[in-house]
């Protein structure tokens, strides 16, 4: 895969500074931080804002896209599904992402050929606070990006949601022989009209993979995590977060 930095040095993966929200009041406002609740800290190289939903056993990993304006609060409507005693969902900003305020700032710069080893620090993470079951998701970049990383290492995860990414983009390049490599259940998401094209790269990776896969075309034209902003319909909003909800309870 051109492009692609793949060192294999782990200490050279980000860790987290990441705020734990006890309450979250609904899908348009920022989840508040509660007082008396302060960051955790992991000793290592760089990091990485995120936010910690829930204090369940079943880790639920995010990686939200690329454009202007995308952030670790791109998820929220989705965050809002889980119930809070038996998940835990880790959305973050991938390095150089910094909105500032309730969307956090993580340092470094903003290489997309980078983002994979943001998604291998989250994965740790979850690990390393006890997670009993993990699923890997994102959208567009996101999506690539964990692609990336659920290639070099699939201990103990559970199922991977690829929703809106590109075969061949941003440095990122799949094959047939490549995606073979990921031995998890994986849902596959598109909107039927996506600008980007992610259908066709949706199809394709549905024909690459094994089996278990479930291939979802949403009657959209809105890109990824598009589709649960508070502009999309709300019906589309429902089946996206439905369809989601469905695939992590039975992969784990």
């Amino acid at each position: 895969m051109h492009g692609v930095d793949r060192s294999p040095d782990r200490n050279q993966l980000p860790s987290f500074l990441v705020e734990t929200s006890e309450r979250v009041r609904g899908a348009a406002e920022p989840p508040a931080v509660p007082p008396g609740v302060g960051p955790c800290q992991l000793p290592r190289l760089g990091r990485l804002s995120g936010r910690m939903y829930g204090q369940g056993g079943v880790a639920v990993v995010l990686a939200h896209m690329g454009n202007p304006g995308d952030s670790l609060l791109d998820w929220y409507p989705l965050v809002l599904s889980f119930p809070r005693d038996r998940y835990s969902v880790l959305t973050f900003d991938r390095r150089g992402v910094c909105p500032g305020g309730p969307a956090g700032c993580s340092r470094g710069g903003d290489v997309y050929q980078d983002s994979w080893k943001d998604v291998a620090g989250a994965i740790r993470f979850v690990r390393q606070r006890g997670a009993r079951a993990i699923v890997v998701g994102g959208a567009s970049i996101g999506a690539m990006a964990s692609l990336f990383a659920l290639q070099r290492d699939q201990t103990n995860v559970n199922g991977f949601i690829w929703i809106a990414g590109l075969t061949d983009a941003s440095g990122y390049a799949f094959t047939r022989e490549s995606v073979r490599q990921l031995r998890l259940p994986t849902l596959i998401v598109s909107a039927r009209s996506d600008p980007y094209l992610a259908k066709e790269s949706a199809r394709r990776l549905s024909h690459w993979l094994g089996l278990p896969k479930r291939l979802l075309l949403l009657p959209s034209d809105l890109h990824g995590t598009d589709m649960l902003s508070a502009d999309a319909p709300a019906e589309l909003r429902g089946r996206l977060v439905s369809a989601i909800r469905a695939f992590v309870e039975d992969v784990t």
